[in-house]
């Protein structure tokens, strides 16, 4: 558990490529949170306006989509169909953690457990909130995963480079190829 805590640390080779994909899934997590709640209809709201609460909601969103994407890191960013598999399941993951995290800020006790069916039940009912949050996780896996391409071929070159620097019978006993 601690090292996928460490691995999703913001602490990367393109940090501004890593920032902008955090920042992509907190901001789509706080509409698409505003949106489950606001269609959830758990209090009268006057039509056109943005209230405290309302704000209080996006802010919260946004937050348990940013915790969510710390901890659920490590699903997101590996190239090819593989990483396209893990970021799946990881936007899965993040969905229920978010929903977890938003529903205890929002509403500590019973939004910690009814958030997750919520949540579910509002994907059902509007697929285009699920085709929002799954695109957004989408888009922010793409960015990674080029961030990941390109940190590989760096290390790809600086291995070649040792490689070069070794004795033949070295290369063979530990570089297979």
């Amino acid at each position: 558990m601690s090292a996928r805590i460490s691995k999703a640390s913001l602490v990367a080779p393109d940090t501004k490529t890593t920032l902008s994909a955090y920042a992509g899934v907190t901001g789509v997590t706080g509409v698409v949170g505003y949106l489950v709640m606001s269609g959830a209809a758990l209090w009268p709201n006057v039509a056109g306006t943005i209230g405290v609460y309302d704000a209080w909601m996006i802010l919260a969103g946004a937050l348990a989509g940013l915790a969510a994407m710390v901890i659920a890191r490590g699903w997101l960013g590996m190239p090819g169909v593989l990483g396209a598999i893990r970021a799946c399941f990881g936007a899965l993951v993040m969905a229920i953690l978010a929903a977890l995290i938003g529903g205890s800020l929002i509403m500590p006790v019973y939004g910690t457990y009814y958030a997750p069916f919520v949540v579910l039940s509002a994907f059902i009912a509007n697929p285009l909130w699920a085709v929002l949050w799954c695109g957004g996780v989408g888009v922010a896996h793409a960015v990674l995963s080029q961030a990941e391409r390109r940190r590989l071929a760096i290390l790809s070159k600086q291995e070649q480079q040792a490689q070069s620097s070794l004795s033949p019978l070295s290369q063979a006993y530990f570089y297979r190829k």
